[in-house]
């Protein structure tokens, strides 16, 4: 019993290390631009993050099982220590790094830890390697090739909805079945930002506003979602030990990861 409560700790321990050095990438650009003060955009991020980590039970079960029983063997896996050493070194690296501003991914500190763990109980034929690199590997190297160019074409979308100014103007025209006259105020962008003034009858138009602080929010849910499933498959090694199941395992992990 002592031994799985630690091993929850440990898990526990490495979410608060997840939620601290990652929740200030989801609202990093709502405080750069000014949309926000530090203190807003962390309480946002910090929310959404929680929530993700709270449906990942839901949404993300399947890496539960990659990110322990797909990659490495029943006999290593059953081992006692196994999920407290995973546990305590992701989250030591996670720390330091972030303490030190080093960049950081608990998914790649936690990968590594599991290899390295399970090669020193059981040796390297323990660990699954074409499972490793095909389900694991291959995704967290592409991903990096792939996302500048979704940037590149999410410019020419943003660039589109940069405020604007607005005038009502007032259009006439004769209705053709009565022949009365008709004034209609209509809505038309007139100018940049800069040139709005309460003096031209204007008001502002900003659909970036509404949509970068929904950006954030779904960029902290996705990763919340991701991330605190693999936290959760540690820590669910351990809850057995103490009478508990998957759920609890993803409710201690959700909220500590959802901390910042």
């Amino acid at each position: 019993m002592i031994l799985g409560t630690l091993i929850v700790v440990g898990a526990a321990l490495l979410a608060f290390a997840n939620g601290a050095n990652d929740v200030s990438r989801g609202i990093a650009t709502l405080t750069g631009t000014g949309r926000a003060s530090h203190r807003a955009a962390i309480a946002w991020g910090t929310v959404w993050t929680l929530a993700g980590g709270l449906a990942s039970l839901v949404i993300s079960i399947g890496l539960v099982n990659a990110f322990t029983s797909a990659i490495v063997g029943p006999d290593v896996l059953a081992t006692p220590t196994f999920a407290l050493a995973v546990a305590l070194g992701a989250a030591t690296w996670v720390l330091v790094a972030s303490a030190t501003g080093l960049p950081v991914s608990t998914t790649h500190a936690l990968t590594g830890t599991i290899v390295g763990v399970a090669s020193a109980a059981g040796g390297s034929g323990t660990v699954r390697w074409w499972m490793l690199l095909s389900a694991i590997a291959a995704p967290l190297a592409i991903s990096p090739v792939v996302w500048p160019f979704i940037g590149y074409a999410m410019h020419a979308v943003a660039a589109r909805l940069a405020p604007a100014c607005v005038r009502d103007e007032i259009s006439v025209g004769m209705a053709s079945r009565t022949g009365s006259v008709m004034a209609v105020l209509t809505p038309q962008i007139v100018a940049s930002p800069s040139g709005c003034s309460p003096a031209d009858h204007t008001w502002r138009f900003m659909p970036a506003g509404t949509l970068h602080w929904s950006a954030a929010a779904a960029l902290s849910f996705a990763r919340g979602v991701n991330d605190n499933a693999k936290i959760a498959a540690i820590a669910a090694l351990g809850m057995p030990a103490i009478a508990g199941g998957l759920w609890p395992a993803f409710l201690v992990t959700a909220n500590r990861h959802g901390t910042a």
